[in-house]
């Protein structure tokens, strides 16, 4: 958040040149629902990278299915194989991406659960999730891909330096 108002170390705008850190200074950064409110992913990719130390972590969370929410902006959703590239091109290795969500349920729930009031969401975010354990378990039966790889809420990754 780039509001002085946050009281954090830094306020800077990771858009706008090199972070105020030396290379090789902290052995883990977080970007956490960041990536898809900056427009050059690969200039803060590099500079997580720059000021990682050798065999420092990189965690990020981004959401895929869910509805736009600018901050001031939003500007993308990822897939697996967009993240697993561009995390490489940054310079990372042994990458771990797992999916976040639970299947197509929980993703329309994740879509909606705004335009409902609050004592309803309690009861729909369970009709989901129950909807998706029961069509999981039919997709089983009749050896159907039905995974949260194919219904993502978002990704959850791991890259070493």
């Amino acid at each position: 958040n780039i509001s002085a108002d946050t009281k954090t170390d830094i306020v800077f705008d990771v858009e706008s040149g090199l972070l105020p850190v030396p290379d090789r200074t902290y052995d883990a950064a977080l970007l956490i629902n960041i990536l898809e409110h900056v427009y050059d992913t690969k200039h803060i990719l590099r500079e997580s990278h720059r000021v990682l130390q050798e065999g420092g972590e990189l965690v990020i969370v981004v959401p895929f299915l869910l509805y736009v929410h600018p901050s001031p902006y939003d500007f993308g959703r990822y897939t697996k194989q967009a993240l697993e590239r561009m995390v490489a091109e940054a310079g990372f290795t042994e990458v771990r991406i797992e999916e976040v969500g639970a299947g197509a349920w929980s993703a329309a729930y994740n879509l909606l659960h705004r335009f409902f009031p609050w004592p309803l969401t309690i009861l729909l975010e369970a009709l989901a999730v129950f909807f998706d354990w029961i069509t999981t378990a039919i997709a089983a039966l009749l050896k159907k891909g039905y995974t949260s790889e194919y219904y993502p809420l978002g990704y959850f990754i791991v890259a070493k330096k």
